[in-house]
């Protein structure tokens, strides 16, 4: 310390220039110190009453009909800025509490403005997962979501895929039955979501799962719906699991199968094929006797050439539509 002070003294008090930027100095580090202080408090106090003023506009939000009149005939826009409203308090609760208080309520107003945007329930049946513990009312929460949606949506895979990973996944079970019982449900769902159009569900986790579960008939009717559906390696992982674990005959008939529809109906849609089944061309006689031939074709025209008779004239006084 003692040699501190004679090395201080010496380096910045040796001249009135260097004393005035030493105290400067010392003046500005003090002043940043201060000011982060306060700005800390400010941020402290500013969240404290965002969250105070959320709670009071979600606690004022108008019921439905109410809002509805507030729309001015444009519930569809007045649902999407309720929607973005909607975001940014979850946003601001994510980085917080992760409590979501009033997050159901918000998505209440949303679809019941407008049940017709897709991705709300899409959005909605994920977002209510983020809270701090995933319990099974949580799950069931999500599930809500995405049944609502289906009511409207009834053909979006997504939805049935969330149910699907939700109850294989995520739902916990006290028993081994139960488990096994959510996991056959799952299945389903997944099933379901595979075979809807526009699905990017990969067909061998569906029937990896039939598989898993000692389901050989269902594995393989499902791998001879969706097999035209897969990629080219998805068809080929395909054959080799059905070969490995069913049989090498199934795998071939699937194949097989594959180029019947090819060869027989290669423009319309697989599906289509499997309905209708091989096409067989009508067969037509090659020679027909000549006077046969011409009473057949003439047949249509002998109308025009008809004279009518006297039942076919109308009589006086009948009314007699052309």
């Amino acid at each position: 310390m003692n040699v501190v002070l004679p090395t201080l003294s010496r380096g910045w008090f040796a001249s009135p220039a260097k004393r005035i930027a030493f105290v400067a100095l010392l003046a500005v580090a003090v002043a940043g110190a201060l000011f982060t202080r306060i700005e800390r408090f400010e941020l402290r106090r500013t969240e404290a009453l965002s969250f105070a003023l959320q709670d009071a506009e979600v606690f004022y939000l108008p019921p439905v009909p109410v809002l509805r009149v507030m729309a001015l005939g444009h519930p569809g826009f007045a649902s999407d800025l309720l929607f973005i409203r909607c975001v940014s308090y979850f946003v601001t609760h994510l980085f917080s509490d992760r409590t979501f208080p009033w997050l159901e309520t918000y998505l209440d107003r949303v679809t019941r403005l407008d049940p017709y945007t897709e991705p709300v329930y899409e959005w909605a049946m994920k977002a209510v997962k983020y809270r701090q513990m995933i319990t099974n009312d949580v799950i069931a929460e999500s599930n809500r979501w995405a049944e609502r949606g289906l009511q409207v949506f009834p053909d979006n895979w997504k939805l049935y895929l969330e149910i699907g990973f939700n109850h294989y996944f995520e739902w916990t079970s006290d028993t081994e039955e139960q488990h096994a019982e959510e996991q056959r449900k799952a299945v389903d769902y997944f099933m379901i979501a595979a075979s809807l159009p526009g699905s990017r569900l990969d067909p061998n986790f569906v029937t990896n799962l039939y598989l898993k579960h000692n389901e050989k008939d269902m594995a393989l009717f499902y791998a001879v719906q969706r097999y035209q559906d897969g990629s080219d390696a998805e068809k080929a992982l395909l054959l080799d699991r059905v070969a490995a674990l069913i049989s090498d005959q199934a795998a071939h008939a699937i194949a097989e199968r594959e180029a019947q529809w090819k060869a027989t109906f290669p423009y319309a849609p697989a599906s289509l094929y499997d309905l209708v089944g091989e096409w067989e061309a009508p067969r037509v006689p090659l020679r027909l006797e000549r006077d046969t031939a011409v009473e057949q074709l003439d047949r249509p025209f002998d109308i025009l050439d008809r004279k009518p008779d006297a039942a076919d004239r109308p009589t006086e006084g009948s009314y007699h539509r052309g």
